[in-house]
Formats: C-alpha cells, sequence, structure tokens
C-alpha cells in the first residue's frame, strides 16, 4: 500500500499487488502532486513530501518528479519508523482490519479501506497520527538518539 496524508486527512491511497518498486512509487507521487498542482486551493502553496529511507524513494525519477512540480522531499531518519506519520496510518489500517478479523479478497480489501479512509477523515483521526510521530520526533531529539545536522 501507498498513501499520502496531510495534517488534515489522507488524500490518497493505492493498493498494489506484490512490491512497490520506483516505477509505481513515481508513478503514485506524479498523479497525486498533479491533483495538488492543478487545485486552486493547493496549486501555489509550498509541499514538503516526507519519505522514509526506502531505496525507491531515493531513485532519480522521483527527484526529478519533485523538480517538475516545484516540491521539496524530506527524507526521515534512517530506521525510524514511528517518526512517519504514514507508518502510524498503515499501522491503525492494520488495528481496523484485524478488529473486524478480516480475510477478504482483494475487492473487499479496497471497500474496507476506502472506509476507514474515509471514517479517519471525517473523524480528524490523522491529527493524532501526526502528533503521535510529532511527539516521538520531540522525545528521540530530547534523549539525543538523533541528532540534528
Amino acid at each position: 500500500m501507498i498513501a499520502a496524508l496531510t495534517q488534515d486527512c489522507v488524500l490518497a491511497a493505492q493498493i498494489t499487488e506484490g512490491g512497490t518498486d520506483a516505477v509505481v512509487f513515481d508513478n503514485f507521487l506524479h498523479h497525486l502532486l498533479t491533483k495538488l498542482r492543478t487545485d486552486s486551493a493547493t496549486k501555489s502553496k509550498h509541499i514538503v513530501v516526507l519519505l522514509d529511507n526506502a531505496t525507491i524513494h531515493k531513485h532519480s525519477s522521483i527527484y526529478a518528479t519533485a523538480r517538475k512540480f516545484k516540491v521539496n522531499l524530506l527524507l526521515n531518519a534512517q530506521y525510524s519508523p514511528w517518526l512517519n506519520p504514514v507508518e502510524q496510518l498503515f499501522n491503525h489500517i492494520k488495528r481496523q482490519l484485524r478488529k473486524a478479523n478480516w480475510r477478504p479478497d482483494k475487492e473487499q480489501v479496497c471497500g474496507e479501506l476506502q472506509r476507514i479512509i474515509i471514517e479517519l477523515n471525517k473523524s480528524k483521526k490523522v491529527q493524532r497520527l501526526w502528533l503521535y510521530s510529532l511527539r516521538a520526533w520531540s522525545e528521540t531529539i530530547r534523549l539525543g538518539h538523533f541528532e540534528l545536522s
């Protein structure tokens, strides 16, 4: 699964069969940024895309797409998924699917995923995912586990 979220809502999500490579991720990013740059509310906003340190996120095509759409890429600290809000989203989705005891097929998963994301966006729970990661960042820096350079 690939997903994008702001401090307020989940913007997009995509389920892929098998692994996600740089081509699939670049395509997702391109469609997302096209949508944001053509929307009157976001077309002139400063956009920062927070990515973990997965190899696919460091591919030259990802950087080229970012330059094309005039967005900044920010790589998360290595081996620190708790600092990435999208990882909190994935954990939330997995908990919801486990709670419902789901073992469905792909179409059912897509439908349930859509339901979970709509519920998240309506309830403003996405903000809590960000707050969790921000608190984790603060605590990691406070304890000296991460140095700002």
